[in-house]
């Protein structure tokens, strides 16, 4: 695939330089030297990142494959290509078996897998524009910045998303063919962008949507090679139309029985989270900067058009290029449109996992500067593309490092429960909207039962000494049911009283807080104060604000664990929640939900009391002595 890729071309567009002298052969050396070790330093970071992260459970759509996971169902061709949502994920489904199998079903296989295929495909990248330019300028090293970024921290840490970096390197793959080919497009080549896009049609939603336009590249190559009087001209462009072809029908054969998904119908709203998507690359600080992320976005894309145009009328020898790469953006940003169309919530499109399909824009963009830049342009502006993404990288290695942190905590302490014995029932009740799942308590139930008798994830059976004695039934004003806050306004304080009554002795409380709605990011202010109340008076346990909270994991809900405070069985406790009075609110009121789930006791283990609620809630965690 390499050999095909990067096979001789003579540079154009004035790039080529000739190390004649000493001094010029030694700067291109180091120049080649430099972006090497920025590349090896990169994916070092992620290596690390991924070992530090990595989820080592099952997460979030996981869990979905449980069945298979643990051989209570059998992996069939059936179900590769069944539809999982509103995609048919064959190739990533078969991938994560086969890393399953070969490591005994180790969750963290997948990151390691996705770090891996990006640290080959940068240094694809960089080996490959080396030999179209003859030298490595230093500014190439744009692509293991963006590629191994950590601003698409949640996809490095989960292994189910061995779908999304897939796409991705196969995105990439053919986006190098495309930049190496010449006059005409090689049968070998075309084979190969055809292989690289069949793969990526069977990952999913995200990928088919690149079929249909790299289909049309190929057509025109087809075209090209019917009118030209090379030797075996005809026999290469009705091979190559078949591959075209193939396209289309496999595009016709994916869609036929997939389910349909909401829609939004509003095409300012499809517009909008079309351009979220798409401006995601360089991670959270285009939420931050939105709506000018998304002004130089279409910006961006105008551009690529408009040079795209331009080398059509200046460079006749190089059209089956510039189809190639208009064709790659026409996918990049079907593949916008498709998400603004699915995704039915406000800032929809700025969904964490989101911020790695929208990587092949920038891959796109740098690539077309360096092609069709011309003297000036080609050289100048990847060096500004450079700077930026060293900007971008070291922003995004802080925050994304400060977002696992949190999002690994509130994973660890999932861990931690189901390795002291929480009963599943109970784990479902408070993990559910952390895993993002709508699980019901009996098949929870039943996949932590098929993980224990299969060895994968270490889960004590009950017994004596088990948490299953020690949990509580921690009433909220006296019942069990949640408590809803329509609205903490600034200024105003909430008081919710609980008392702890268990069985067993315990240790500590945890009390946790989860805030939720338009006006989530607003509340990350919320004050809190636990109090501990006797004899009449009140004593602070402990207070502070909200200020690392884990958000965004599922619809913009924001969650944190407040306090830790040794407790005694039968103390009275308050929670104060307040709003800071200088705090501005708009738009919808922010709301927050609370809740103190019931726990069954160990006579009403099948019949809980609370279940999983897309509302946020507040936890009492109970942990018991020695444990």
């Amino acid at each position: 695939m390499f050999e095909i890729i990067n096979a001789p071309r003579t540079p154009s567009g004035g790039q080529s330089i000739s190390a004649t002298s000493p001094l010029a052969s030694r700067w291109i050396n180091d120049e080649f030297r430099g972006v090497t070790f920025i590349w090896a330093i990169a994916s070092l970071l992620a290596l690390a990142f991924v070992v530090k992260y990595a989820f080592a459970v099952p997460f979030g759509d996981e869990w979905l494959w449980m069945d298979r996971i643990t051989g209570a169902e059998p992996v069939t061709l059936s179900w590769l290509w069944s539809s999982h949502g509103e995609h048919r994920i064959f190739l990533p489904r078969l991938i994560y078996i086969l890393l399953g199998e070969a490591t005994g079903y180790n969750f963290r296989a997948g990151v390691f897998y996705d770090v891996a295929i990006l640290i080959a495909l940068s240094l694809g990248f960089l080996l490959v524009i080396k030999r179209a330019r003859g030298r490595s300028r230093i500014c190439d090293a744009f692509f293991p910045l963006v590629l191994l970024n950590w601003g698409q921290y949640e996809n490095l840490m989960w292994g189910f998303q061995v779908n999304f970096f897939t796409s991705v390197v196969l995105e990439g793959i053919v986006l190098l063919i495309v930049y190496r080919c010449e006059a005409t497009l090689s049968l070998k080549q075309a084979a190969a962008a055809f292989v690289c896009l069949l793969a990526l049609g069977s990952c999913g939603s995200y990928g088919i949507v690149y079929l249909p336009t790299m289909a049309c590249w190929l057509a025109f190559a087809a075209v090209l090679h019917w009118r030209s009087d090379e030797k075996a001209a005809k026999r290469n462009a009705i091979l190559i139309a078949l591959m075209a072809a193939t396209l289309v029908s496999f595009v016709a054969f994916y869609l036929y029985g997939l389910p349909r998904g909401s829609v939004v119908k509003s095409p300012y709203a499809i517009g909008i989270n079309c351009f979220q998507m798409l401006s995601g690359g360089i991670g959270d600080l285009a939420r931050d900067f939105w709506p000018f992320s998304g002004a130089i976005t279409l910006l961006v894309i105008a551009t690529l058009i408009w040079i795209n145009v331009r080398a059509w009328l200046r460079r006749p020898t190089e059209r089956i290029r510039a189809i190639g790469f208009l064709a790659f953006l026409a996918g990049v940003f079907l593949l916008g449109l498709a998400i603004g169309v699915g995704r039915a919530t406000p800032r929809g499109g700025f969904e964490f996992r989101y911020y790695t399909l929208a990587i092949p824009l920038l891959l796109v963009l740098y690539l077309q500067l360096e092609a069709f830049g011309g003297k000036t342009l080609s050289r100048r502006a990847p060096t500004a593309l450079f700077v930026i993404a060293c900007l971008v990288y070291s922003y995004n290695l802080l925050d994304g490092a400060r977002r696992a942190e949190t999002l690994s905590r509130c994973v660890n302490h999932f861990v931690h429960d189901m390795r002291n014995g929480l009963p599943p029932e109970a784990l479902a009740v408070r993990y559910g909207d952390m895993q993002g799942q709508n699980w019901s308590n009996e098949d929870f139930l039943l996949n932590v039962a098929r993980l224990q008798k299969c060895g994968i994830v270490d889960y004590p059976s009950q017994g004596p000494n088990a948490f299953l004695t020690a949990y509580a039934v921690v009433p909220c004003n006296g019942k069990s049911s949640p408590v809803k806050i329509d609205c903490i306004m600034p200024g105003e304080v909430f008081r919710m009283p609980f008392s702890v009554q268990t069985s067993g002795e315990l240790r500590r409380i945890d009390v946790g807080v989860n805030v939720g709605g338009r006006n989530a990011k607003a509340l990350r202010r919320l004050g809190w104060t636990l109090y501990r109340a006797g004899a009449g008076e009140k004593s602070v346990a402990t207070t502070g604000d909200v200020v690392e909270p884990y958000k965004d994991v599922c619809d913009g809900q924001i969650s944190v664990f407040l306090s830790r405070t040794p407790v005694r069985q039968g103390e009275q406790y308050e929670l104060q929640l307040t709003l800071p009075a200088e705090e501005k609110t708009t738009g919808d009121k922010p709301s927050v939900y609370l809740e103190v789930p019931y726990y069954p006791t160990k006579e009403n283990l099948t019949t809980p009391k609370a279940t999983p609620s897309a509302a946020a809630r507040a936890f009492v965690f109970i942990e018991p002595d020695g444990k």
